[in-house]
């Protein structure tokens, strides 16, 4: 019994570091911004949408110093990721991710902060073809790139 206790912690402690460590790698300095004003200036999306995006603006940033990623579900298990400028109110969805539950039901997990450009996911990526996994993605340029799957 203490054996598997000690390679649970073992482990946690492990892949824990790893992700801190990751993060740290993909460390932005953080600045300080006034975001109360800013509105989704994008025409494109429907009164109700625009409310919300523009209330997860009112929040503020959570990723890469005047990022955020706002919590939209599509389901389930199931996750749109996709990143609004806090300054300007632009959204970046051209390369929005669905994360959704494998086939036993496992949880999706969404991993990000605001001092790191680093996006990690855990679940599957697409509709067709879905991959499975841990997923690392790192914000550059106003667009995701693929770090580590």
């Amino acid at each position: 019994m203490f054996l598997h206790k000690l390679i649970f912690f073992f482990l946690l402690t492990t892949s824990l570091s790893f992700s801190k460590t990751i993060f740290e790698k993909l460390e932005v300095k953080i600045h300080k911004y006034k975001f109360k004003n800013a509105i989704v200036i994008e025409k494109r999306f429907k009164n109700d949408e625009i409310k919300m995006l523009s209330h997860e603006i009112k929040l503020g940033p959570n990723f890469a110093d005047f990022f955020r990623i706002p919590d939209i579900r599509c389901g389930l298990n199931c996750i749109t990721v996709a990143i609004i400028d806090c300054k300007t109110g632009r959204i970046y969805d051209d390369d929005v991710m669905d994360l959704t539950s494998n086939k036993s039901g496992d949880k999706v997990k969404v991993e990000f902060n605001r001092s790191s450009k680093l996006l990690l996911l855990e679940g599957c990526l697409g509709t067709k073809n879905k991959k499975c996994g841990t997923h690392y993605f790192k914000w550059e340029n106003y667009k995701f790139s693929p770090i580590a799957s």
